[in-house]
């Protein structure tokens, strides 16, 4: 009994260790001009155990393709496969790239099992991104001449089940304008944690574009958008201050009597500058 429940719990964590190796697209073969390139017809890229669709055909190709472009002085169909980061996700080398319009854009484990995904980090595309900034095909910027139109780009991920069937769909803004005040308005040229775990188990992730400015084959937009780190370990927590010098207590023992307290020094912050922190003192 005891072998058996060895050799059975060996092969639980060793398939559960290759499901869960994140997709980086360090591991995919790119050609001399730096992006993959598959051969004519339906196709899926492999990384780190998960598969991604593309479909290529003479003078197009939709779906997934990896990249390690950096040059962010390109500029419309020459800046396609490029990230508006201008590199991948923390300094790497090499993401993927994916464009929606009319083809499937999925992604599944090799292992053809149920997975629960992490997320991954995602960016604009860099023709997308100076198309939103500067406007494309007689079009305003988004904004529109006085900065006031709610124009929107968002990437969706739909989650389905081994039938095929949607189980779930997350929604993620690569530019958002809808804000009352425009300083909150923006658009991503930096790489952002997309949680895709609240979808459950699924079969295949689908990912699509849509924008105020239209969706599908009708979407004004380029549809592009760049990807790292699929199943990855996400966004690190955004830890608190804490104290590190506590300030003795200061008694009052007339009114009015005003003392001046030196809070320099009094708390840190892990993982921010501690000049943006703000200290409040709560009064009794």
């Amino acid at each position: 009994m005891r072998k058996l429940l060895s050799l059975t719990l060996a092969l639980f964590l060793a398939a559960w260790a290759f499901a869960q190796d994140p997709a980086t697209f360090e591991d995919v073969q790119l050609g001399s001009n730096g992006i993959w390139q598959p051969p004519i017809g339906s196709n899926e890229m492999s990384s780190g155990g998960w598969l991604f669709t593309n479909n290529t055909q003479n003078g197009y190709w939709g779906g997934f393709t990896a990249s390690n472009r950096t040059d962010l002085n390109q500029s419309g169909m020459n800046a396609q496969y490029t990230a508006a980061a201008g590199c991948g996700y923390d300094g790497s080398t090499q993401y993927a790239v994916a464009y929606t319009m009319g083809v499937q854009t999925d992604v599944y484990a090799a292992d053809g099992q149920l997975h629960t995904v992490t997320g991954c980090y995602v960016t604009n595309n860099l023709w997308t991104y100076q198309d939103i900034l500067q406007g494309g095909y007689g079009e305003l910027p988004y904004g529109g001449s006085t900065g006031n139109d709610p124009d929107w780009f968002k990437v969706t991920a739909t989650g389905k089940n081994a039938s095929g069937q949607t189980v779930g769909t997350l929604d993620f803004y690569l530019a958002d304008y809808r804000f009352s005040n425009n300083e909150e308005d923006y658009v991503l040229n930096t790489w952002e944690w997309f949680d895709l775990s609240p979808l459950g188990d699924v079969a295949t992730i689908s990912f699509s574009l849509s924008s105020s400015r239209g969706s599908g084959y009708n979407m004004i937009t380029p549809a592009y958008f760049c990807m790292d780190n699929f199943n990855g370990g996400g966004a690190a927590p955004d830890l608190p201050p804490y104290i590190v010098n506590p300030v003795s207590d200061v008694v009052f023992n007339e009114y009015p009597q005003t003392q001046q307290v030196n809070l320099d020094g009094v708390a840190t912050d892990p993982d921010d500058p501690d000049a943006s922190s703000t200290i409040r003192i709560p009064l009794p």
